[in-house]
């Protein structure tokens, strides 16, 4: 549960991500998140160093470095569903449902994925059938 609970914290300040502008997730390049409060105390010389992979992320100025939207998403997604209790510092038992819904939606886009990589194939077809006749 730890390694879940993580995901929703800054792993320098340890306070929980929100959408807040003092908390709000930043992402670095190397893929890691920390809070914007914690990347002000990190940002040197247009440089941050990952607390978690030592990797050096450079950047013109302060305000380059990403808010990471899709975890804002995820965050307000599980704030509004029953599956989630959040509060600042707590994550309910109930997260262990989050990979399941995870898998759901990855399973979804893959069948929306597939349909619409038929009907473009159907396209593609039709227009080379109508293409060839008018060249006939």
């Amino acid at each position: 549960m730890q390694e879940i609970n993580s995901v929703f914290e800054c792993t320098i300040c340890l306070q929980s991500f929100t959408t807040e502008e003092d908390h709000l997730p930043k992402i670095l390049a190397c893929g890691h998140n920390i809070c914007s409060k914690s990347v002000s105390t990190l940002f040197e010389d247009r440089t941050i160093k990952c607390p978690v992979c030592r990797k050096l992320s450079k950047y013109d100025s302060i305000d380059d470095i990403p808010t990471d939207c899709k975890l804002i998403t995820l965050i307000q997604f599980l704030k509004k569903t029953t599956y989630f209790n959040f509060a600042p510092g707590l994550i309910a038992n109930e997260f262990k449902e989050i990979p399941k819904i995870v898998s759901k939606i990855q399973r979804e886009n893959k069948k929306i994925k597939e349909f619409y990589d038929l009907r473009i194939l159907k396209l593609k077809k039709a227009c080379k059938m109508i293409l060839e006749h008018n060249e006939a």
